[in-house]
């Protein structure tokens, strides 16, 4: 048999020989899936939600572990109509469905129906925590028990708890001082993916040695250097100018992007944050009266000069 490599960064689906090692502090939401799979009813619909990068395909693998047994009676898989659906029977009645949450609202519905007219089969579906109102209030229609919520914003004790217990059962040092963790985190706002991959940089940087600040700081710019390089030049000016100055509002940016030769509108330069502040460089409050725009690079001291 082949030893399951020992990454405690690993970043994909968890498989099943590797939950023992990696899946780790979800102890709620599997008790809570248990009961269901225990329970004397025969029809139930559960929906595992969460955005990108929370574990939803992990959990789905987790309660297929507990659903397996060996069974003469094989059950075929239903056919939902989407080729980009994954359907897992690991025993009959038991259907676990992965990647409803890569389909627009406008087909989900469509899978939702379909979803509630399986029959008697206890189903788990793992879908996009954040849908258009008329698709939530579908999904709660067609689920018969509360959602399994796989939370985007844990806290930097949780995400730090996470990675402990991962290394500390695939045998290595824990050597992240609690700055460099609690950058990381900030940066990747709560989503455990991210966070395993800035600190899978980190710790390859630091070669073994302690990983401080320094390091943390450094794997974000290498790791978003490359989602930077996706920008135009007028949101690159815009990154430049929030790195200068601190708290400015929508007027302010235009007129530093006039002096700049980048002329805009409100409605544009609405649209650019609107794209920067979904992958969490640039966030914004209410100040009074005013929209108050802030990068993230900024707020925690982090130089991108190489990267723009």
């Amino acid at each position: 048999m082949v030893e399951p490599i020992k990454n405690p960064f690993y970043l994909q689906p968890i498989p099943q020989e590797l939950l023992e090692l990696l899946f780790v502090n979800r102890e709620k939401e599997m008790e809570q899936a248990k009961r269901i799979l225990q329970s004397d009813d025969s029809y139930a619909v559960v929906s595992v939600l969460g955005s990108s990068g929370t574990g939803k395909s992990t959990m789905l693998n987790a309660i297929s572990s507990l659903s397996n047994e060996k069974s003469d009676k094989a059950e075929p898989s239903p056919d939902l109509g989407f080729d980009v659906l994954k359907v897992n029977v690991p025993k009959p009645g038991v259907y676990l469905i992965d990647n409803v949450n890569t389909l627009d609202d406008k087909f989900v519905l469509s899978i939702y129906q379909k979803l509630s007219e399986l029959g008697d089969k206890k189903i788990f579906f793992a879908d996009e925590l954040r849908r258009s109102p008329e698709c939530v209030h579908s999904r709660r229609n067609i689920t018969t028990h509360a959602s399994i919520i796989l939370s985007d914003n844990l806290t930097t004790k949780e995400v730090e708890n996470f990675l402990k217990v991962r290394m500390k059962r695939c045998g290595k040092d824990y050597t992240f001082t609690t700055k460099a963790i609690e950058i990381m985190s900030h940066r990747a706002r709560g989503n455990l993916r991210d966070f395993f991959k800035y600190c899978n940089e980190a710790y390859t940087i630091a070669k073994g040695r302690k990983v401080t600040p320094t390091y943390a700081n450094s794997a974000i710019v290498h790791v978003d250097a490359e989602l930077i390089e996706t920008f135009d030049s007028a949101e690159k000016e815009i990154l430049r100018i929030l790195m200068e100055k601190d708290n400015m509002n929508i007027g302010e940016i235009i007129h530093d992007l006039k002096k700049r030769g980048i002329e805009t509108t409100r409605p544009t330069l609405q649209t650019k944050f609107d794209s920067l502040g979904k992958y969490g460089i640039v966030s914004s409050r209410k100040q009074g009266n005013e929209v108050i725009y802030q990068c993230i690079y900024r707020k925690l001291a982090i130089d991108i000069k190489e990267i723009l």
